[in-house]
């Protein structure tokens, strides 16, 4: 497997776009479980229930409220509303990497960090793609997990600082997702 390092990232991100289709559903639900069914069923990708906790920053943080995580995710309808049942604002994780098939670019913004000034360091057009507003002001850039690479969970990696990437073992949020200090939105 070919790793993923800065100079290709131009390449990737023109040649492997995913799901800009959004548009005609996403305004339409407000309800989790139904976010949740239409995130697996109709666009075909794992989900799991996650909860958030405020930590002593007043960040919000997330972990799932399933005992291996991402790992549970699944498409199965009787599964889902079986743990939206029980966590009815659970916010929606999807796993990423090659059980989900998408990889996340996680561009962090905020008061002290300018995710936003590396990306565009990079050289690369605001890609094409499905992307989501995070709560603490930044986005997931979400493509379709491209074949021959090993792409992992990276923290200020390879793509420039307080750009994060989400690979095989990973998650993230999907839009729709509410916390207490706002909402997962599509960008």
């Amino acid at each position: 497997p070919i790793p993923l390092m800065p100079q290709a990232v131009a390449h990737f991100l023109t040649e492997t776009m995913f799901l800009c289709g959004f548009n005609q559903w996403r305004s339409q639900m407000t309800n989790s479980l139904d976010i949740a069914l239409s995130v697996a069923l109709d666009l075909g990708l794992p989900v799991f229930p996650c909860m958030e906790t405020l930590n002593e920053k007043g960040k919000v943080s997330k972990r799932p409220y399933t005992r291996n995580g991402f790992k549970d995710a699944c498409r199965e309808e009787v599964q889902i509303r079986k743990w939206w049942g029980q966590h009815p604002n659970a916010l929606i994780g999807v796993p990423t990497g090659e059980q989900s098939g998408i990889f996340v670019i996680d561009i962090d913004q905020s008061d002290v960090k300018d995710g936003e000034a590396s990306f565009h360091a990079l050289g690369v057009n605001d890609p094409m793609t499905c992307q989501t507003k995070t709560v603490s002001g930044g986005r997931h850039i979400i493509f379709k997990y491209p074949d021959g690479y090993n792409l992992k969970n990276t923290t200020s990696g390879p793509l420039g600082n307080h750009i994060d990437t989400r690979g095989n073992g990973g998650y993230i949020i999907w839009a729709g997702s509410k916390t207490c200090l706002g909402n997962y939105q599509y960008r």
